[in-house]
């Protein structure tokens, strides 16, 4: 047999259109050198040089050989290329042929004809179908090892060490008036139909030449010529026009929605030289008005015991390697078949050759005319009978054939045997659906043809020919005539007058015999394997076994025996699985269903899909507009969303952990400034804006204030949150959102998505303004002061900024704020993490204001806890003035009027609350702010809200400095009905001695007031007595300074009534205060609260402008400072050690080891703060030596610590 084929190699042998055997080509598989011919794909060559043998399957690792012609070939996978190029997983039926080729085959070691991995097939009985998902459940921390030892098993190919692919791809864009996929005869003809109308047509074909099965028939003549011919010539005509693109070697792999194609063109595949100026592949994305589909069918397989040997192939595929590759594919060759069709691809074989022993037909009667034309050939025939086995190791050696049952179903009678190297099968045709499918386009049963068709299409679409069900070439171009003229009316053209063809062709019955199994005569899972899906080793008995294990559905069924999830998709195997799949449910085909057709629709390069390597230019890059200072800088840059972002700023010598450690200390001693201008940000506008957000976000949008931010959470339809940050309220109908930096396009995508399909009737309108907006964050104890010391141009000075909740006191010396090596001081409490020496007390214009019930003069307690002032809260809940005003007609004044209760709880109530505490939060929850005496019923309801607000549960809202502000006219932003209202109810409140607060909301105003200036002078004084080494609280310790502070207030109230005040008549002697140093004001209401408070403690007060953005200023403009601390110590008698950054010193004399220390502080600061981009730069050093006094002037030394501190201004 080896010796006739390689006579295959000579001309007259391989005569055929399709290729040019007087140019011969030198290929290579699995190491061995072989010839072909131009225009061979690697199936067709190989075959012709007697090489059946070309994988191994997946599971089993049996031999497996070349059954088809196409994309529908499971077995012959193979690698290509070598170096970069190396792709695996090739079908050798769709690799076109050229010089210098090498291929090898996949799934072997270690040889093809020796594999060890074919032990697999005489264990298969361990390895059913879902063997995996019981066999590597445990232990689950064993999956790692098994997941590695599975994936090195598995039938598919490697791709290469070298990962650099020195190809390049394209992509195109394009729209046409009609896209045509398939270039056979009903392709070529719509595209004549469409083309002569005048359309924008292109027509993609799959092959490297056109006509499709017109180059594999002989017997088809159309318009006087062989189809072939005709083919060729309709091309022609096509290429002269302009308005026609034609693409050969391109598949379209996925149709979209609004008919969106994506092709793959393989551009130079099949060039043995690569030409620089043409990539390797381009991807197509086209756009049709119109699409018509002339894809075709493939031929189905028969499901019989050995029907995955080398040597069994379909009967369309042994004829298609005939008469379009002239290779005879065997010389002893048997046909099983249930169709007419068949018979021909088996007379055509003898004809050529190839001694065709019997033909096997499992009907009991076919048609007289094919028996008798059989006879007449010489050839044998078995009616009613089927190959129950085909034998062989490497190759079909002999089959067994016995009579069946009408139904197939059952043996009738004894095998025969036969012996042979080929045997072709042929179970019918499958329409290619796949497209259509993709589409969202129906199927329907047919019952005639066995076979799933084209029904109702979602497109723009139709379908024509072989792959609508039209087997018959007649048909097939009349439909494909029509359609184009349905297409062309469509797009409102007029179609030209096309004339049918005259077409010749053998009359063939295209109606099936059901038959999904040919039966063993043994019990089930008895005899050889019958496959099924060959490429994934899926067994007739795996579907029956899936079946018995209760997999009903056929999607289950997919996934339990992994059937039609193999790189060719099921496109051999669907069929004959959901006929077994059917017949074990005792049901029928159509009531099974499909599979789910994806993407792509066979083996595509991601190559491709990605596109050009362009480097750099792969992905925009995005920068923020202090992109430029930021690399002047010196700032490493991370990746986040298409935006460069500043990620830290590294020094000589610096690591990225030792570069943040030193910028998280700058923060935290002094101040950073952080580029947000990365994050997302969407302008929303419209009349429903709030309503919008309202829906969009989980908490509540609609009372948000002009002028007020708010933080949002985002979540997806299943709950899950997708994004989320801090949206302002710009106007009524006007809001800023931002998002997360990667989430920006997405959070847009997702808004508009919910604008324009589910709100429609919401007047909402967004846009991206991420680019618009520069974002700076700022952090850092010391940035206000930084700011302070800029805007006022003062170094020596006192610092308080007044906020909503708090006021941050601190002193500047010399330009800069004080540290304090023990951390912050915050309510009493050092935090232990060195910073700036600031002073924190709970005052500010959000301050709780309530009567002194215990005092027996008129007395008011504010802070620390912050409320919401009522004319704040009366903006979003205005009903809160009609309670307001039921609390002023009682008679009798109440402890809480005047005062609210709103809940903090986004999330609801949390679980872990005591029933009692539990129920309040309810009431609360209920949305409306509630009056703190519906709820404080008790002194043990009352203590129970108490401890849900100090859990940040609940919040007080109330009189506060802010609502008094509204009354004295320095403050008129929100709601001044309400602050007169609360004004009115604290002013009636009583002291212990039955007297009320004041009589009118002026006096209790300014009374609020005077206590804010009062507290807030006590905490001046004490910064500043402190940092004089006086100790903390010498103010407010002090009576006498005390009541001299409320005499000075007095004083400068003259018109107030003298029983407004406490103290008056007790007073000999007012002492005035002379504060040495300036007072800086900072925050939004500095300049309503401090000029009272500097008149009080007799200092100059300065309110610089922009004093509301100190912080930002500070981190803008303030100065740079570098400091290094060098400790020196004596561990033992005699022996000073000098603690250097770079390691240990040691000295013998104290006075040689501080000079040392002073010194290396010193350098080492300047050259810090000059990396960091300071000019003009100053030192200055400080001691601190700890000794202990023995007496007799002598002294023991314990330690000493040297701080150089070095300041610049910014370069």
């Amino acid at each position: 047999m080896a010796k006739n084929n390689q006579k295959n190699m000579t001309t007259a042998a391989r005569s055929s259109a399709s290729i040019d055997s007087q140019t011969p080509i030198s290929f290579t598989f699995d190491g061995r050198k072989y010839q072909g011919c131009k225009g061979d794909t690697l199936a067709s060559a190989l075959l012709a040089n007697n090489v059946h043998l070309t994988g191994r399957s997946f599971k089993y690792h049996r031999p497996r050989g070349i059954m088809g012609a196409g994309a529908e070939e499971p077995n012959a996978l193979v690698g290509v290329g070598t170096d970069g190029r190396i792709e695996p997983n090739l079908k050798a039926t769709q690799v076109e042929l050229y010089d210098g080729l090498v291929a090898i085959s996949q799934n072997r070691f270690p040889s093809l004809k020796l594999d060890v991995g074919e032990i697999n097939s005489v264990l298969s009985r361990f390895f059913p179908a879902g063997f995996y998902y019981k066999t590597f459940m445990w232990p689950a921390s064993f999956w790692m090892m098994y997941e590695h030892i599975i994936r090195h098993a598995a039938g598919l190919g490697k791709a290469g060490d070298d990962h650099k692919d020195p190809d390049r791809y394209e992509k195109r864009h394009a729209h046409f008036d009609i896209v045509i996929i398939g270039g056979g005869l009903s392709g070529l003809m719509a595209g004549l139909q469409a083309a002569k109308s005048g359309q924008r047509v292109l027509i993609a074909e799959d092959q490297p030449q056109w006509g499709g099965w017109l180059r594999a028939c002989e017997d088809i003549i159309i318009d006087g010529m062989s189809g072939q011919a005709w083919a060729e010539q309709a091309v022609s005509r096509l290429q002269e026009m302009e308005n026609v693109t034609l693409l050969s070697r391109t598949t379209c792999f996925g149709y979209g929605d609004h008919n969106f194609l994506t092709l793959a063109e393989r551009v130079s595949d099949h060039l043995a030289e690569k030409p620089a100026h043409l990539p390797r592949q381009r991807l197509w994305k086209v756009r049709a008005r119109q699409v018509i589909l002339a894809t075709g069918a493939i031929e189905r397989p028969l499901v019989f015991a050995g029907n995955d040997l080398p040597g069994v192939m379909l009967a369309s595929a042994a004829q298609t390697y005939l008469c379009q590759y002239g290779v005879l594919v065997g010389t002893r060759g048997i046909l099983m078949t249930n169709n007419d069709a068949a018979w021909h691809n088996a007379f055509a074989l003898h004809r050529a050759g190839c001694r065709i022993k019997v033909i096997v037909d499992t009907r009991q009667n076919p048609s007289p005319a094919l028996i008798k034309q059989a006879t007449d050939l010489g050839i044998l025939t078995r009616i009613g009978s089927g190959i129950i086995a085909a034998h062989g190791r490497l190759h079909v050696a002999r089959v067994e054939i016995a009579p069946l049952s009408e139904a197939g179903d059952a043996l009738t009678g004894e095998p025969e045997h036969f012996d042979c190297d080929l045997v072709m099968m042929s179970g019918g045709m499958n329409p290619v659906v796949h497209l259509h499918s993709q589409a969202r386009g129906k199927l329907k049963w047919d019952e005639r043809s066995h076979c799933f068709r084209p029904s109702t299409t979602h497109e723009a679409e139709q379908s024509v020919g072989s792959c609508n069900g039209s087997f018959d070439a007649a048909i097939g171009a009349k439909e494909a005539i029509a359609a184009a003229r349905k297409a062309i009316k469509a797009n409102s053209g007029e179609a030209a007058e096309t004339t049918l063809p005259e077409i010749t062709a053998t009359k063939i019955k295209w109606t099936p015999m059901p038959i999904w199994q040919i039966p063993t005569g043994q019990p089930a899972g008895q005899g050889g394997k019958a496959f099924v899906d060959f490429q994934n080793d899926v067994t007739a008995n795996d579907i029956q076994l899936a079946v018995r294990e209760g997999y009903h559905s056929v999607e289950h069924v997919k996934r339990y025996t992994t059937t039609g999830m193999a790189t060719d998709q099921g496109k051999t195997s669907n069929i004959n699985a959901l006929a077994i799949l059917a017949r074990e449910r005792a049901s029928d085909i159509p009531s099974v269903g499909t599979t789910t057709f994806r993407m792509p629709y066979t083996p595509t390069s991601i190559g491709m899909i990605a596109g050009r390597d362009i480097g750099g230019l792969f992905d925009p890059v995005r920068t923020t507009p202090m992109d430029k200072w930021h690399r002047a800088a010196g700032a490493k840059f991370e990746h986040v969303g298409q935006w460069m972002r500043a990620w830290y700023y590294p020094k000589d010598g610096e690591n990225m952990q030792k570069a943040v450690i030193r910028e998280v200390e700058a923060a935290r001693q002094y101040a950073g400034l952080l580029d947000a201008s990365t994050l997302g940000k969407i302008d929303i506008r419209g009349r429903d804006a709030a309503e919008f957000l309202n829906r969009i976000y989980t908490n509540s949008w609609l009372k948000l204030g002009v002028g007020k931010c708010r933080y949002g959470l985002m979540c997806k339809e299943d709950g899950m949150v997708m994004d989320d940050g801090v949206t302002t309220r710009l106007a009524e109908d006007h809001f800023h959102m931002t998002t997360t930096t990667g989430g920006a396009a997405g959070v847009l995508d997702w808004l508009e998505e919910w604008l324009q399909t589910e709100w429609p009737d919401l007047q909402v309108y967004l846009t991206s303004v991420t680019e618009q907006w520069a974002v700076a964050t700022l952090s850092g104890p010391a940035a206000s002061l930084a700011g302070a010391a800029f805007l006022a141009n003062k170094k020596q000075a006192l610092v308080a900024d007044i906020g909503g909740t708090t006021t941050d006191i601190a002193r500047l010396q010399d330009g800069a704020a004080l540290l304090s090596h023990e951390g912050a001081h915050i309510g009493g409490w050092r935090t232990m993490v060195e910073a700036a020496h600031i002073r924190t007390r709970g005052l500010g214009g959000d301050s709780e204001i309530r009567a002194d019930n215990r005092a027996m003069q008129p007395e008011l307690l504010m802070g620390p806890r912050r409320a919401i002032p009522l004319s704040l809260l009366a903006q979003d809940y205005p009903d809160i003035k009609e309670q307001l005003k039921k609390q002023l007609d009682q008679p009798i004044a109440q402890p809480h009027d005047g005062r609210f209760v709103l809940a903090l709880m986004p999330e609801g109530v949390p679980e872990w609350l005591s029933r009692s505490e539990a129920r309040l939060a309810e009431k609360v929850m209920a949305g409306s702010p509630v009056a703190l005496a519906e709820l404080a019923t008790t002194q043990v309801a009352l203590g129970a809200v108490d401890r849900l607000v100090r859990r940040g549960l609940l919040i007080f809202s109330c009189f506060t400095p802010t609502d008094a502000a509204h009354i004295t006219g320095q403050f008129t932003r929100f709601d001044g009905e309400a602050a007169a209202l609360g004004a009115q109810l604290l002013a009636r409140q009583k002291t212990a001695a039955g007297q009320v607060l004041a009589t009118d909301i002026h006096t209790i105003s300014q009374m609020s007031l005077d206590t804010l200036t009062l507290q807030s002078a006590i905490s001046l004084l004490d910064a500043g007595f402190a940092e004089q080494g006086e100790g903390e609280n010498t103010v407010s310790s002090s009576a006498f300074l005390v009541n001299s502070l409320r005499q000075a207030q007095i004083a400068s109230h003259s018109q107030r009534p003298s029983n407004s005040r406490p103290g008056n008549s007790r007073q000999i002697a007012n002492v005035g205060l002379d504060l040495k140093l300036p007072l800086i004001a900072l925050g939004a209401s500095a300049a309503a609260y401090y000029p009272d408070i500097a008149r009080l403690v007799g200092a100059e007060l300065i309110v610089p402008p922009f004093s509301e953005v100190a912080g930002a200023v500070g981190a803008a403009a303030g100065s740079v400072r570098q400091r290094v601390m060098i400790l020196v110590t004596q561990p033992k008698d005699g022996v000073f050690r000098i603690h250097l950054p770079d390691g240990l010193k040691d000295s013998a004399s104290l006075q040689d080891a501080l000079d040392i220390a002073r010194k290396a502080a010193t350098e080492m600061a300047m050259r810090r703060a000059t990396e960091a981009g300071a000019k003009s730069v100053e030192t200055s050093l400080s001691e601190a030596i700890d000794e202990i006094d023995l007496g007799a002037d002598k002294s023991l030394f314990l330690q000493a610590t040297l701080t150089a501190e070095a300041t610049g201004i910014p370069a």
